[in-house]
């Protein structure tokens, strides 16, 4: 499950005991802006990271790190999903690539038998069935 940091924003709100106006105030931007990133649906770039830093005294890096990590998990989620996804779908063969596949099959059976044939006589084996 990727973790979007805006739920560790709501998180540092809660424990520092302010309002999301409050920290949207210290911050200097919307508080609907802030309230988009904490619900996941605006992300954190390096200008609302130093803005964190600033108003929570959390580094920068701190904040741009963990967005690069969500978008990490969210990468990897997907291609987990897709993978999923081809497993289920059934293989899909045409009749003209079974027919060649028997083919093949019937060849190598051949060439094996001939193989087969060849070590007896040049060995002087008898094959017992």
């Amino acid at each position: 499950m990727a973790v979007h940091p805006g739920g560790i924003i709501a998180d540092e709100i809660e424990s520092r005991g302010i309002k999301q106006k409050e920290l949207a105030e210290m911050m200097g931007i919307a508080q609907s802006n802030l309230s988009a990133i904490i619900h996941g649906k605006r992300d954190i770039n390096k200008d609302v990271a130093a803005k964190l830093e600033k108003a929570l005294g959390i580094e920068a890096e701190f904040w741009t790190g963990l967005q690069s990590l969500y978008y990490e998990d969210v990468q990897l989620i997907k291609e987990r999903e897709q993978s999923a996804k081809k497993a289920k779908e059934p293989a899909v063969i045409t009749l003209s690539e079974i027919v060649k596949l028997q083919k093949q099959v019937e060849s190598m059976n051949n060439t094996l038998t001939a193989f087969i044939s060849q070590v007896q006589k040049q060995n002087n084996i008898v094959l017992k069935r």
